[in-house]
């Protein structure tokens, strides 16, 4: 939930971060901010199924502290809202 950065980690490794980027890009494949949004969205999704978080709960406790911004993303990425997605996956009670 914290606001994690390539800065911000580049500094902690004592490195540049566009040399961080560069071997992080080769070693995983996607660049830091694509893989951090798929972690934060895995998670989210995680959350979405196993808790009764609202969504804003949900948003904050995955790095987004802008819930209208968490839901765009969510959508673009998934092709529905958390509330769709929660409702799709989670059996009725």
């Amino acid at each position: 939930a914290e606001d994690l950065g390539l800065e911000t980690i580049a500094n902690e490794l004592g490195v540049s971060s566009p040399y961080l980027s560069r071997i992080f890009k080769a070693e995983m494949g996607v660049n830091f901010k694509e893989y951090l949004t798929r972690i934060r969205l895995d998670k989210a999704r995680g959350l979405l199924r196993k808790t009764s978080m609202k969504v804003y709960e949900v948003a904050a406790s995955t790095g987004y502290p802008d819930q209208k911004y968490f839901c765009e993303i969510f959508k673009k990425r998934t092709g529905m809202t958390p509330r769709e997605y929660r409702n799709e996956v989670r059996p009725p009670e």
